[in-house]
């Protein structure tokens, strides 16, 4: 694996970063969810490909606040890129729930 593997967008299905370009496989592959990028011929053209297929995250969900419910602070802060972890976690995850519901704080109104 070479230095341009940190490079990589995250998977635009989870929002993972933890996405590897895998040598067997000749293709990028999230290690969260198991999404595949094209399979190509060499690791550069591997990485262009999977940088350019990754688009936009999916919409919230209830089952993706589930998911992100069980991962651990640092992972979770890491994929929202959140400071003060603990506090801005559970704030972040309440906002969401919020929102998903379609309830407005008192204060937005």
């Amino acid at each position: 694996m070479s230095a341009k593997t940190t490079e990589l967008k995250p998977c635009p299905f989870c929002g993972s970063g933890n996405v590897r370009y895998k040598e067997a496989e000749h293709a990028v592959v999230c290690a969260r969810c198991k999404a595949r990028g094209s399979i190509a011929p060499d690791e550069e053209m591997a990485i262009r490909m999977w940088d350019e297929r990754a688009g936009e995250l999916k919409p919230d969900s209830w089952e993706k606040l589930e998911e992100d419910v069980n991962l651990g602070c640092r992972d979770y802060c890491e994929k929202y890129r959140l400071e003060e972890c603990d506090y801005n976690m559970r704030v972040h995850m309440l906002d969401r729930a919020k929102k998903l519901a379609g309830i407005e704080d008192e204060a937005q109104r």
